[in-house]
């Protein structure tokens, strides 16, 4: 993996150094793994074998569950699909932690939607990439002013799920786009 990113890295900009080179590296990687998943969806379904398990399509239907419960701001029911103590981003964290943060975000954008444009189940890991729309109403918003300008972005998530709980939760989301559409 490490050998991958690198590379992909290189295809990106050579910043492997920097945080805007890796994200930009990531999103790459990310797109790359998503789109090949989908190609291989694709021949499944014109060779007639079925492209999902039924653990899968449980897995499918968990996340868009958990999505739907985001944008209805219901964290009871976040609460109730992640674990007690889960990695976020790499970082140990509690449950409260994730709400926390989910409150946050509604409250500096209260309008923020997240829309599921690919969602792929492979055992017990979900990727998904996501595009996110909303109107920020803080007075600055990752360093723009907003001014009541809309934004739309698109986020990477990557999941584990373990006795049906979140155990491990990552994203990433395209910062520079944001930037750019609150400076216009």
């Amino acid at each position: 993996m490490k050998k991958l990113l690198n590379k992909v890295t290189t295809i990106a900009g050579g910043n492997s150094g920097t945080a805007l080179g890796t994200s930009k590296a990531l999103l790459i990687l990310a797109f790359a793994l998503i789109s090949s998943v989908r190609a291989a969806q694709k021949k499944d379904a014109h060779s007639g074998t079925p492209n999902t398990t039924a653990k899968d399509k449980t897995l499918h239907d968990f996340y868009r569950n958990y999505i739907a419960a985001a944008n209805a701001r219901d964290f009871a029911a976040i609460a109730n699909v992640v674990a007690e103590n889960v990695t976020l981003n790499g970082v140990a964290v509690k449950r409260e932690d994730i709400i926390s943060e989910f409150k946050k975000l509604v409250d500096a954008v209260p309008d923020f939607t997240w829309h599921i444009e690919d969602l792929v189940v492979e055992e017990d890991r979900i990727a998904a990439r996501l595009r996110d729309t909303g109107t920020p109403k803080a007075t600055t918003f990752f360093g723009q002013n907003p001014n009541g300008k809309s934004v739309t972005f698109t986020e990477f998530g990557s999941y584990k799920v373990r006795d049906g709980l979140f155990v491990e939760m990552s994203y990433l989301i395209d910062v520079p786009s944001i930037s750019q559409q609150l400076k216009k």
